[in-house]
C-alpha cells in the first residue's frame, strides 16, 4: 500500500511537536498511565484569543532556543569543543587522543566480549590509567566490582577524565542461537575533575525470551548528559499495548515531556509485520502548552490512496493551552501541493512551516553557528 501522505503527516506532525514542546518535572511511576498527565500550569481553563494563542506558540520556539543555548554552554559540548577543537562544523582528529585510544586494547580486554558477547565485571575490574610519560596504560585489580578509566583531556595534560562504572548485573539469553548477556542494572559515570559530565544508571531492565529472539518488556533509565537530566521508562503495557514516556530538565529553559504508545492486534512478537499496528499516540507537553495525538493506523493502512479527508478524519493532533483546545493540525491542499495548518479555534489557518518551523530554523541556526557553523 502507498501510505506516503500518512508518513508525511506523521513526520511533519513529529517535527512540529518535538521542537515546540517540554515539560518543568515529570514524575516517574510505574502504575500510572502518563498518557493522561495535563498541561503544567495552572488547572483552570483560562480562555484566549487566537492572537494570544500564537505568542504562546512563539514562545515556546524561544524557549527551545534559549534551551539550545544553555545545552551549548554545559560541560560535556564544553570538553567536546575543547578536545576536537570544534569551530563553524569543522574540527580536528587529535593524533594524542587517537594514541591514547589506540593503546587501551594493551590492558583492556576488548576480544573477551567480542567472543563471549557479554560484559564481565569479574574479567574487567579495576583502574585503568593512562600514563603521560610512557604513554601507556596502567592497570590496578581492585577486586570490588568496579571499573575505572582515568585520561587526560589535553596532550600531555594530567588524567582529568574518569570513566567509573559500578552495579553492573545481567542476565543470559539467546539471539538467533547465540548465547548472549544483558544488562538488568548498571551505573555508569564520566567526569572531569570530579564534577560530573555524562551519568547513565539502568535503573531497571527486564526481557522475555522468545523461541529465536528477546525483546525487552521493562527499561527504566536516568541519564545526565549535562546540563540535562533525562529519564525514560519504556514498559509493555499489556500483551497487545506498548508505551515509552521520557522527560527532559535542566533547571532552565529545558523542561520536555514525551508519552508515546502502540497498539498491536497480536502478540506473535516475532512476527510482526507494519499491518499489524492498530493505533498510535502520542503526548508532549510544555507549562500550559500540552498537544495530544491519535493515529487510527489501521484504518489508514488499508486504503490505497488515502485522500486528505481521509487523511484528517483518522487522524487527531490537538494543540491546547492552559486545558484549552486553541487549534488542531491538519493536513491541507494548497495550490495543488500538501502542506501542514494550524486550525485556530476561529477556524483561521496557517501554515505551520512558514509560520513557525522556518523561523525557528532560522533561530537555531544562528544560536549554533559556532557549533556548526551554516545550515
Amino acid at each position: 500500500m502507498n501510505i506516503t501522505r500518512v508518513n508525511h503527516l506523521v513526520k511533519v506532525g513529529l517535527v512540529f511537536l518535538a521542537l515546540s514542546v517540554a515539560f518543568t518535572g515529570c514524575k516517574k511511576d510505574d502504575d500510572d498511565d502518563v498518557s493522561s498527565a495535563g498541561g503544567g500550569g495552572s488547572t483552570t481553563p483560562v480562555e484566549t484569543t487566537v492572537d494570544e494563542d500564537k505568542a504562546h506558540i512563539t514562545s515556546t520556539f524561544n524557549e527551545v532556543v534559549m534551551c539550545t543555548e544553555e545545552i551549548q554552554s554545559g560541560k560535556i559540548v564544553s570538553l567536546v569543543k575543547t578536545i576536537f577543537d570544534v569551530n563553524q562544523g569543522n574540527s580536528t582528529d587529535p593524533d594524542w587522543l587517537e594514541a591514547i585510544i589506540d593503546s587501551l586494547p594493551g590492558v583492556f580486554d576488548f576480544e573477551l566480549i567480542d567472543t563471549t558477547l557479554a560484559f564481565d565485571i569479574d574479567e574487567h575490574m579495576g583502574i585503568y590509567a593512562y600514563d603521560k610519560t610512557t604513554l601507556e596504560w596502567t592497570f590496578t585489580n581492585t577486586a570490588d566490582g568496579t571499573l575505572t578509566v582515568q585520561f587526560p583531556s589535553t596532550d600531555g595534560g594530567d588524567n582529568d577524565l574518569e570513566l567509573y562504572v559500578s552495579g553492573y548485573a545481567d542476565e543470559a539469553h539467546t539471539f538467533d542461537g547465540d548465547d548472549i548477556r544483558l544488562p538488568t542494572s548498571f551505573k555508569l559515570e564520566f567526569t572531569q575533575n570530579g564534577s560530573t559530565l555524562v551519568k547513565l544508571e539502568l535503573v531497571a531492565a527486564q526481557y522475555q525470551q522468545l523461541d529465536n529472539i528477546v525483546i525487552p518488556i521493562y527499561i527504566d533509565i536516568d541519564i545526565i548528559l549535562d546540563p540535562l537530566t533525562i529519564d525514560v521508562i519504556a514498559r509493555r503495557v499489556s500483551s497487545m499495548k506498548f508505551d515509552v514516556s521520557m522527560s527532559v530538565t535542566n533547571g532552565g529553559s529545558c523542561g520536555a515531556s514525551f508519552y508515546a504508545a502502540v497498539v498491536l492486534d497480536h502478540d506473535d512478537y516475532e512476527n510482526l509485520v507494519e499491518d499489524d499496528i492498530v493505533s498510535m499516540e502520542g503526548t508532549l507537553i510544555y507549562n500550559n502548552l500540552k498537544i495530544t495525538s491519535n493515529l487510527d493506523y489501521a484504518a489508514l493502512h488499508e486504503l490505497e490512496e488515502p485522500t486528505i479527508a481521509e487523511i484528517n478524519a483518522n487522524t487527531d493532533v490537538d494543540v491546547y493551552y492552559n486545558n484549552v483546545v486553541i487549534g488542531q493540525l491538519q493536513v491541507m491542499d494548497v495550490d495543488g501541493e500538501e502542506e501542514i495548518h494550524m486550525v485556530y479555534k476561529d477556524a483561521t489557518t496557517e501554515n505551520v512551516e512558514d509560520a513557525y518551523l522556518i523561523p525557528l530554523l532560522d533561530d537555531l541556526e544562528i544560536a549554533l553557528f559556532d557549533l556548526v557553523g551554516e545550515w
